[in-house]
């Protein structure tokens, strides 16, 4: 098992927060009780840390961040978690949920959705009538492992 983030150097703690764009929460910190629950509300587990991941540059950050002192890490896309794998205990919550961004290339058919967009945020957003989001039967469930489908409108 992982040790618990209380164990770690404070500076390294508080260099790597400062280093996110998004931001790292602690239990202590507001908007942590937030940012661990997900959608399972059977799911209570307290990761040590939180990074609030603003891009790939902060995903790279924390990974680095985990492997260099040896933590359990936990993955959260868009919230939905069911089964509760994106919530650990002391360890590192690496946190996708703000990135939620969409790029359509019309001209290759193919779309790129950011890991923290879910299926009503993936529906509710503009797009040509010819791409069909991922079919779900909730609108909080995460994309990441649903790439939208190009339909052809003829």
């Amino acid at each position: 098992m992982a040790p618990a983030a209380r164990s770690l150097d404070e500076a390294l703690v508080r260099a790597f927060g400062a280093a996110l764009r998004g931001g790292l929460l602690r239990p202590r910190d507001p908007g942590y009780e937030a940012a661990r629950s997900v959608w399972n509300a059977a799911i209570d587990r307290r990761p040590a840390l939180i990074a609030r991941c603003a891009g790939a540059a902060d995903v790279i950050l924390a990974v680095d961040f985990a492997r260099a002192n040896n933590l359990l890490v936990s993955v959260r896309g868009g919230g939905h978690g069911v089964a509760g794998f994106a919530v650990c205990d002391d360890g590192l919550m690496i946190d996708l949920s703000g990135m939620k961004g969409i790029r359509v290339d019309p001209t290759s058919r193919a779309v790129r959705a950011e890991p923290g967009i879910t299926v009503g945020g993936s529906t509710a957003r503009p797009r040509p009538s010819a791409w069909l989001p991922p079919a779900a039967s909730c609108p909080r469930q995460g994309s990441p492992d649903s790439p939208w489908a190009a339909a052809s409108a003829t």
